[in-house]
């Protein structure tokens, strides 16, 4: 499956919503972050990551004066 999406790409580095088989470069829009965020979820679970907030937390790396997402 990661193969075949991976292949999906039109050589800018993202996933699209949709495209035309033949010329993948041919696609409905160009900055639409659905699929990339959930082809980062799929190969998140595939490694076995816990991608939640708790699991970032727990990072001595962590900061969350830092994160965006707790402003």
């Amino acid at each position: 499956m990661v193969q075949y999406l991976l292949a999906s790409d039109p050589g800018d580095g993202h996933l699209h919503e949709s495209f035309y088989v033949d010329q993948p470069k041919e696609f409905t829009r160009s900055n639409f972050g659905w699929p990339n965020s959930l082809f980062a979820e799929f190969i998140l679970r595939e490694f076995g990551i816990d991608g939640t907030i708790e699991f970032f937390k727990g990072n001595p790396n962590y900061s969350s004066q830092e994160d965006p997402f707790l402003q």
